[in-house]
């Protein structure tokens, strides 16, 4: 038998980028239901416009190629505690990434976006006692798929830009920004 663990996050505020469908659904309920003040993003006009249940959460639309939208939704946060940059995807808006205009979306969609995202809201996060910006990537099944070899090469670096912004380790278990 596996033991459940549980966390209280109450009076946290995390935003979970991508957090209307698939792991950002999850890890956004998951903080929902251990008590956190969550906001996620999606590209749709609502949350209604959604299957999936984001009740118990604010919804803010954003399109990380837009690098007004990113600003807009930066502008709406003077405190947060976690930021998940959750929000990729390969093949963006259908396009192919083998070729040159599929690739540069990909790229702003899946490192320069998020990016833009945590540089952006570094003063948000400043203004938390204890605030984070976990950091992970997937790796794509298909790599020897001709049209979608090219988003492996965009997803990982995520791990990296969300500890550049002036980001350090320090020696306990929360993240320093400076």
């Amino acid at each position: 038998m596996t033991a459940r663990v549980s966390f209280d996050f109450t009076g946290t505020t995390a935003l979970v980028t991508g957090g209307t469908s698939g792991i950002g659904h999850a890890i956004a309920t998951l903080f929902r239901d251990a008590g956190a003040e969550v906001a996620v993003t999606g590209t749709k006009a609502a949350a209604a416009d959604y299957e999936t249940d984001l009740s118990g959460m604010t919804y803010h639309r954003l399109h990380l190629v837009d690098a007004d939208s990113v600003d807009q939704l930066v502008r709406r946060f003077s405190r947060l505690d976690v930021l998940v940059n959750n929000a990729g995807a390969n093949f963006p808006g259908g396009l192919d990434e083998s070729k040159p205009d599929g690739f540069d979306t990909s790229v702003t969609l899946n490192l320069t976006g998020p990016y833009r995202l945590t540089v952006g809201l570094r003063r948000a996060l400043k203004a938390s006692t204890a605030s984070g910006v976990p950091a992970w990537s997937t790796w794509h099944p298909c790599l020897r798929c001709e049209r979608c070899r090219w988003y492996p090469a965009t997803a990982p670096p995520r791990r990296g830009s969300s500890r550049s912004p002036g980001i350090s380790r320090s020696s306990g278990p929360r993240w320093e920004y400076g």
